[in-house]
């Protein structure tokens, strides 16, 4: 009895030790293999970024600082029209042509603005947002990305609507300014564009290069706004 006794203990130690040495493997080779698996990720992202980099031409940027309102608002005032209060107001305005519409969307841009009623500016500001939208599709026109539009978020603003973070003589109660986003960039169907980091760096500098490149040429003011919800550029043109 005893020494049966001594086989069945001996043969529990040897499956326990066995079953040990199993999971010890097991857990050992799960563990390499994550780890290979992450390093092999690790790996693929690297080789998509430098070739995404390698793909595209990616323009060099001064990062200029932003203009701030006592730069421009005598312009605004002067070139602008009177703000009012309520929208039936601006029919005056549109009917003298101070104040003309923004087409809802073309081969460049779309308009992606809270109140349709609001789409309008003064005709020297549409023709900037004309401007710049033809110069973003004509420096991506050579990539992939070509079908790629920008997208316009703000214009016209009544003078009783104030954003939080905005000013109470914002250029935009004057018809003289337009906000157009980095954040986010349509594809041909007006819809949020389906891009990787990459692809989406390559246009924010893009769309950033134009800013800074019409800044210099004295064509318009700038600020890069940031925020939850205002991560775009506020242009408004230079009337000098």
């Amino acid at each position: 009895m005893t020494h049966r006794l001594k086989i069945s203990l001996a043969s529990i130690i040897g499956f326990a030790i066995i079953g040990v040495s199993a999971y010890w493997w097991i857990n050992i080779n799960s563990q390499e293999s994550t780890i290979t698996s992450s390093s092999e990720s690790i790996q693929t992202k690297k080789e998509i970024v430098n070739s995404c980099r390698a793909k595209y031409s990616f323009p060099k940027l001064k990062y200029i600082k932003n203009d701030l309102m006592p730069a421009y608002i005598d312009q605004v005032k002067k070139h602008g029209v009177r703000p009012v209060k309520k929208s039936h107001q601006m029919t005056t305005l549109i009917k003298q042509f101070k104040l003309v519409p923004v087409p809802e969307l073309n081969w460049a841009y779309a308009l992606k603005v809270k109140d349709a009623d609001m789409r309008y500016v003064t005709p020297q500001t549409r023709q900037l947002i004309y401007h710049v939208s033809s110069e973003f599709k004509k420096r991506i026109s050579k990539t992939d990305l070509y079908k790629i539009k920008l997208k316009i978020t703000s214009l016209f603003r009544l003078k009783n609507n104030n954003p939080k973070n905005s000013s109470n003589e914002s250029a935009h109660k004057y018809g003289c300014a337009f906000d157009v986003s980095y954040a986010e960039f349509l594809d041909q169907y007006n819809n949020p564009a389906k891009i990787n980091g990459c692809q989406k760096e390559f246009l924010q500098m893009t769309l950033e290069k134009i800013v800074e490149d019409f800044r210099l040429q004295n064509k318009l003011y700038k600020t890069k706004e940031t925020g939850r919800n205002s991560n775009c550029f506020h242009i408004v043109p230079n009337f000098n």
